[in-house]
């Protein structure tokens, strides 16, 4: 592939240029991009300084992307970064860009010199720079850079996002896979309790336990895996955060699991016997007039919505109007589990004071509590 790059100004320019090495940039540009490398190679030795103030020459002459990965490791074995890490700003084609940063990433298996490299890059680079190195991050393959990766995820930054973050957690997984999930767990149990990018861990989750494949389904041992990691988070993070783990779990049709987290979510809420406390409504109404018929639902933390358990016996409840309902009652329970049935009645209240907008005469009619099992 050939290499484009846009020209932004005067690159490294210094006084070192007219020294006894100039010779070394003309050769380099004399129309061999094969040679450019170890061209760079002699200049690095001829003049350290020089090489990493002109390495935008070199660059430039190197012809495509082989030639450019090649004079990047000999700049990145003599430990010349800052160029480098720029360099990709002046490649134009995006696919290019990739190709570079996954060619030099790829190499880090063989050259011990490419993790510093990486990792520098890491601490060292803006979010919006570092992303243009992403495909080296996802492309390097070496057991040290594992551990390392796993270090960096175990301690997430204080902000909800962060875009170098959320690249190293897209890498760790990416080579990990599923093994990956207790650092993930780890990570998620710091952000939640402190700030931290809380929502893009247990994202990454997910991904750790979803085979490769376009459309493939998550066996039953990952997604054992991935509800335990996510359980043991939701127990060890604040209510805000467990809610989010409890939704994440019913979505994926883990209902079950999501359930039982129902105490961690609103460990204010629980009642007797490890209960939960909700209340449900069921409007009657005709001919302009209308009861709203209103219960408490005592539910043992089986369920994370208990809407399709309730219709029927909300709809159950004797008709009190002279004249008879066409449709089915609509139905209505309350958002979350309430604290006490006062609250019920206030909610219910709520609801009388809404349909009285709609309809001529509204009542209440309190109805006795629903006990699901």
């Amino acid at each position: 592939m050939n290499l484009v790059v846009v020209i932004t100004g005067l690159l490294f320019t210094g006084s070192a240029q007219a020294g006894s090495c100039d010779y070394l940039i003309k050769r380099a540009t004399s129309g061999q991009p094969e040679a450019v490398a170890g061209v760079y190679g002699e200049m690095v030795k001829c003049d350290k300084k020089l090489a990493e103030e002109r390495f935008g020459d070199f660059m430039r002459a190197s012809g495509d992307v082989g030639n450019l990965v090649a004079l990047s490791e000999i700049a990145i074995n003599s430990a010349i970064y800052k160029p480098v890490w720029a360099m990709l700003e002046d490649v134009t084609d995006y696919s290019t860009r990739d190709e570079v940063a996954k060619g030099v990433g790829g190499s880090c298996g063989s050259n011990e010199a490419i993790l510093p490299f990486l990792k520098g890059a890491y601490f060292g680079l803006g979010d919006r720079q570092f992303g243009l190195w992403r495909e080296a991050f996802n492309a390097c393959e070496a057991d040290t850079f594992d551990s390392w990766l796993v270090e960096v995820v175990g301690k997430p930054p204080s902000i909800t996002y962060d875009e170098k973050y959320n690249t190293v957690l897209g890498a760790l997984v990416k080579r990990k896979k599923l093994d990956a999930m207790p650092a993930l767990e780890g990570a998620a149990v710091v952000a939640g309790n402190g700030g931290g990018p809380f929502n893009s861990i247990v994202d990454k989750m997910s991904d750790a336990a979803r085979p490769k494949g376009f459309g493939a389904e998550m066996s039953a041992e990952n997604k054992a895996v991935l509800e335990t990691a996510l359980t043991n988070i939701a127990k060890n993070v604040p209510t805000e955060q467990a809610r989010v783990v409890a939704d994440r779990l019913y979505q994926s049709g883990s209902e079950a699991q999501a359930a039982a987290l129902l105490p961690a979510v609103y460990p204010d809420r629980v009642q007797g016997g490890g209960k939960m406390l909700y209340g449900v409504a069921s409007v009657e109404a005709c001919d302009g007039d209308a009861i709203v018929h209103y219960a408490t639902v005592s539910e043992p933390s089986k369920r994370w919505s208990i809407q399709s358990d309730v219709e029927g016996p909300a709809r159950a409840f004797k008709a009190k109007l002279k004249c008879q309902a066409t449709e089915a009652w609509p139905v209505l329970i309350t958002p979350e589990p309430v604290a006490n049935k006062g609250e019920v009645n206030t909610w219910a209240e709520g609801i009388i004071a809404e349909w009285g907008e709609k309809e001529k005469v509204v009542k209440g009619k309190e109805e006795k509590g629903i006990t699901l099992d």
